[in-house]
C-alpha cells in the first residue's frame, strides 16, 4: 500500500490531536489548582487522596498526545517530501499535484499557526 493513499488518515490524526488538546484545554483550565492541591496532598504523605486521582493525575499521559501529533507531522512532511520529488507525476499530471502540493502547503500553514500556541499550553494545563 503506498504511503499517499494514507495521507488523508495523517491529516485527520494531526487535525484529531490538535482538537483534542484544545478541548482538554477549555476544559481543564477552571480544574488546574483543584488538580495541584490533590498532588500536593498525595506527595505529602496522604494515601487516601491517591484513590481519588484520576489516570492521567497519577501518570504522565500527556506524552501520548504529543507523540501522536509528532507522528502526523512526522509523516506529513514525508509525504509532502514525496509529491514535491517526485518526477513521474509531475511530468504526467502537474495541474494535479500543483493542487495537492498547494492543500499541503496550507496545511502547514495553518499547523505553523496553531501549534505553537496549542502545545504550550496544553502541556501547562496537564
Amino acid at each position: 500500500i503506498p504511503l499517499g493513499s494514507w495521507t488523508p488518515g495523517f491529516i485527520v490524526c494531526v487535525i484529531g490531536c490538535l482538537i483534542a488538546m484544545w478541548g482538554i484545554v477549555l476544559r481543564k483550565r477552571h480544574h488546574v489548582e483543584l488538580v495541584i492541591q490533590r498532588t500536593a496532598s498525595v506527595r505529602s504523605g496522604n494515601p487516601d487522596m491517591e484513590e481519588h486521582l484520576r489516570f492521567h493525575q497519577r501518570h504522565n499521559t500527556e506524552i501520548i498526545m504529543l507523540r501522536g501529533l509528532q507522528v502526523g507531522l512526522f509523516l506529513l512532511c514525508y509525504e509532502f517530501a514525496r509529491v514535491m520529488l517526485d518526477v513521474h507525476d509531475w511530468k504526467t499530471n502537474p495541474g494535479m499535484h500543483v493542487l495537492y502540493c498547494g492543500f499541503l502547503v496550507f496545511l502547514f500553514f495553518v499547523f505553523a499557526a496553531c501549534v505553537p500556541f496549542s502545545v504550550p499550553m496544553f502541556l501547562g494545563v496537564m
